[in-house]
């Protein structure tokens, strides 16, 4: 189990979790991959190296604000992508018979957080840049 797994599909008494690259069942001391898939993963690795990047970009204000905007798009993108892939691991779940219950955990809040976060970050910076441009008209 993931330390910020995304959700968890429980099942009488089974749980499935799933994370960044596979919806895995714990058998023992073993983890059974159910599911592999690699979308998540580049969602969240590119959205993750935008932030960071973005954060070190306070010299240009326009170059900040578009990446802040496309950072938004990315993170939206995760949370489409988790959302969709924890339906689509409840339903094979079920296409193997199994009823079970999908539940989210800290994982897929996080992303929501983010998403709030940079939208706050991208109209304070647009607030600085527009003080900046009337500091230079009144000179």
């Amino acid at each position: 189990m993931g330390v910020f797994s995304f959700a968890e599909v429980t099942t009488r008494g089974d749980s499935y979790q799933l994370d960044l690259l596979a919806v895995h069942y714990n058998l023992g001391e073993h983890q059974v991959s159910l599911m592999d898939f690699w979308l998540l993963a580049v969602f969240v690795g590119c959205a993750s190296v935008m932030s960071l990047v973005t954060i070190f970009l306070y010299k240009n204000r326009k170059l900040q604000i578009t990446l802040s905007k496309l950072n938004l798009l990315l993170y939206l993108g995760v949370i489409f992508v988790v959302f969709y892939t924890g339906d689509n691991a409840l339903n094979h779940i079920r296409t193997l018979g199994l009823e079970g219950e999908l539940s989210y955990k800290l994982g897929a809040v996080l992303p929501l957080i983010s998403v709030i976060l940079i939208f706050l970050a991208s109209r304070a910076i647009k607030k600085d840049e527009d003080l900046v441009r009337s500091a230079d008209r009144i000179r």
